[in-house]
């Protein structure tokens, strides 16, 4: 298992699992292989080679290329992006983040 922090929805550092197949976020699941071939391509593309950690090197909004791979997929999927928002807003907002 892969835990990634990532910044999404307007720079909130969310934790992101991910086990080989699927993604965790917030209690809710996406399996890469249910998304279209260019989605799974772009997951490939921003967990292969040897990046760094996401969060170890990353502009201050989203800049890592997990933290887009992962921005992309949810606005793929708005049912979920839609849940993750919900659940997001239940927690307190970060110094800084309005």
């Amino acid at each position: 298992m892969s835990i990634f922090i990532c910044r999404l929805f307007g720079g909130r550092d969310v934790s992101v699992s991910y086990d080989g197949a699927t993604l965790g976020i917030l209690g809710q699941s996406i399996t890469i292989s249910n998304l279209s071939a260019s989605l799974q391509a772009t997951w490939q593309a921003a967990i292969g080679g040897s990046l760094p950690p996401s969060g170890a090197s990353r502009s201050a909004v989203g800049g890592d290329c997990i933290s887009q791979a992962v921005g992309t997929i949810l606005d793929a999927t708005p049912n979920v992006r839609n849940a993750i928002a919900a659940a997001l807003a239940t927690f307190p907002a970060e110094p800084g983040i309005r």
